[in-house]
């Protein structure tokens, strides 16, 4: 056991934690870490030389409550959000560069929203995790494809290995077929999150760990500890407790953050009014953690 919990990454810090009440919020964060991705052409997405580093390419928030259904945000990684003492707001995918509680603590003070417990996910540690369990499913309604990740998929509800859930995912240029022609979605990159939450519900539902599964299924155990990078305060309990909330996403209300693009040659977003509203949907209401008490994107939301 302890050779697997040593495998799991450690972020530098902890979150700024949700504030007073029975709840517990989860921030999930996408990292497009370049790295060899098994069943990936290399150089599909850039390699590590042409993209150093790390950006957050999905964002989000999941919210648990004993009384209540999970609840689950999809925050636009190219959102404008702001850090304590940070001069200028700066895209919410970039401040992965700083570390994961950097991302967290932007939402915090961007948002109101405050994690107790954050986990990174890469894109290799992603494939490896659904080509073990055997695949997920997703369910496109139309024929979609896109050609910079690779992605072909037929409508309707069926299987894909890690790889094609990877393109479904990171797909920014879609193009569905209605019968005839390609036709563009101009709403594909934003919708990166709700892809997300789709293969994240279903991963959450093949997904069988626990104490017992380092010995009923140690390939299973290996590959997940080493798929991720958790926060300072999260110890083994906290993560089983992670893998059931990924587990409740399949019955999860889902929501995505309002957001209007910026117009400019880097994609940015800003917020749209019922941002605020949004939030407090997600929150519930509940009194926010001290440092997140006075949101400084929601002002005039």
């Amino acid at each position: 056991m302890l050779v697997l919990w040593s495998r799991v990454g450690a972020a530098d810090g902890a979150p700024p934690g949700s504030g007073p009440g029975s709840g517990s919020t989860l921030l999930l964060i996408g990292s497009d870490r370049r790295v060899a991705v098994p069943g990936v052409p290399i150089g599909r997405f850039g390699t590590a030389t042409q993209v150093p580093g790390e950006r957050a390419d999905v964002v989000i928030a999941v919210r648990s409550e004993s009384s209540q259904r999970t609840r689950a945000l999809s925050i636009p990684r190219d959102m404008l959000a702001t850090i304590p003492g940070g001069l200028a707001p700066e895209r919410l995918t970039l401040l992965l560069q700083k570390g994961p509680t950097k991302v967290a603590d932007a939402i915090c003070q961007s948002l109101g929203i405050g994690a107790d417990h954050l986990a990174v996910i890469r894109f290799d540690g992603l494939v490896a995790m659904i080509d073990e369990v055997g695949g997920v499913d997703i369910a496109p309604t139309t024929v979609v494809r896109d050609r910079g990740s690779g992605l072909l998929a037929r409508a309707g509800r069926h299987r894909v290995d890690g790889a094609t859930a990877l393109a479904y995912i990171r797909a920014r240029h879609v193009e569905r077929w209605d019968g005839t022609a390609w036709i563009p979605d101009p709403e594909a990159d934003q919708q990166r999150g709700d892809r997300a939450l789709e293969v994240l519900s279903s991963l959450g539902r093949r997904l069988d760990l626990g104490w017992a599964t380092p010995f009923t299924n140690p390939s299973l155990a290996w590959t997940a500890t080493g798929a991720v990078t958790v926060d300072d305060d999260t110890g083994p309990f906290d993560t089983l407790a992670m893998v059931r909330t990924l587990r409740t996403l399949s019955n999860a209300t889902r929501r995505s953050l309002p957001a209007v693009t910026i117009d400019g040659p880097t994609p940015m977003l800003t917020l749209r009014p019922g941002a605020a509203e949004t939030v407090r949907w997600f929150t519930g209401g509940a009194t926010p953690a001290k440092a997140c008490a006075v949101p400084t994107m929601l002002a005039r939301r």
